[in-house]
């Protein structure tokens, strides 16, 4: 099982780009610029410029010397892609970017910044793509239990907190999966989709009929399904996919699986209904919605 003493402590590195990142909202810079910049660096390529996500990305070389005094996990947690180099890298992203989350979020005029944005990108999502996904409540809701747990983390029974936390992963973990599923279906709004349900003779005939109009698709309707759906996985690129999902779910046997644990409360401990979970969660989160946001403005400069 994972465990956050794994990751680096790149605490210095996150002190400073905070207060980086608390000057540039004061500043010009574009508000989705602006969140777009907490997950992903730019980039010009072939004359435009392009947002890419850390979690694509292989740990800097000047924290190198870090990484290398880090112990090393036992091969069996190994294998060909998720190196023992590259599970540190993946452990120093997370040590690096997610404290950053947090020091925004527990900044009061961060806070108040960082949730609008947030909602923003979601109301503008929904403009671009129309769903049912209610996204923006969910925001709202995330919004109310995240100052709660600021707010009462030092003063409140374990038990409490430790429930507000799972309550905060389980809802951040659902609004990912509803990112991917909004993702999968503008990629795939011509495909019909496999169904198990027999939904009587006529369904037969039906069928077959749709299959000559448009190819079919296995029916995909879970976070680690989506993750690892050869559409997304080419939007997000074979190696963000993949880091994403030693996250979220399960590649191959390693990672974090957190989606699965916090839903079937499988190898689920206290360790992982903490506040610092809560802000790998967001973050996670952030770089998800920040894929998603980059994909439709870049669709709006090609109009």
């Amino acid at each position: 099982m994972e465990k956050l003493s794994n990751f680096p402590d790149f605490e210095s590195q996150a002190t400073i780009l905070f207060e980086q990142w608390m000057k540039d909202k004061k500043s010009a810079m574009r508000s989705e610029d602006l969140l777009l910049e907490l997950t992903h660096h730019r980039e010009i390529q072939n004359g435009l410029v392009e947002y890419v996500s850390y979690l694509a990305d292989d740990i800097p070389k000047e924290f190198s010397e870090e990484l290398d005094s880090l112990p090393l996990f036992d091969p069996k947690e190994t294998n060909k892609y998720f190196t023992n180099r590259r599970r540190i890298q993946l452990g120093a992203s997370a040590g690096m970017h997610s404290p950053i989350i947090e020091k925004i979020l527990q900044d009061p005029e961060g806070f108040r910044h960082l949730t609008a944005l947030i909602h923003g990108v979601i109301a503008f999502i929904n403009r671009e793509r129309e769903n049912n996904e209610n996204l923006l409540a969910d925001v709202e809701f995330f919004v109310e239990n995240l100052d709660y747990i600021q707010r009462h983390q030092n003063d409140c029974p374990k038990i409490v907190l430790h429930s507000m936390c799972y309550t905060m992963e389980t809802l951040l973990c659902a609004m990912i999966e509803k990112l991917l599923r909004i993702i999968y279906t503008a990629l795939n709004k011509n495909q019909k989709e496999d169904s198990n349900e027999d939904n009587g003779k006529d369904s037969e005939k039906d069928s077959e009929k749709n299959d000559q109009k448009s190819p079919r698709k296995k029916k995909v309707h879970s976070l680690g399904q989506y993750l690892g759906d050869e559409s997304v996985k080419k939007f997000f690129g074979e190696k963000h996919s993949l880091n994403l999902q030693y996250f979220l779910s399960n590649a191959n046997g390693i990672g974090f699986n957190i989606r699965n644990e916090l839903a079937h409360h499988n190898n689920l401990n206290k360790e992982k209904l903490t506040p610092k979970f809560v802000y790998l969660l967001i973050w996670l989160f952030t770089d998800v919605l920040n894929t998603t946001l980059w994909h439709f403005l870049k669709k709006q400069r090609i109009r």
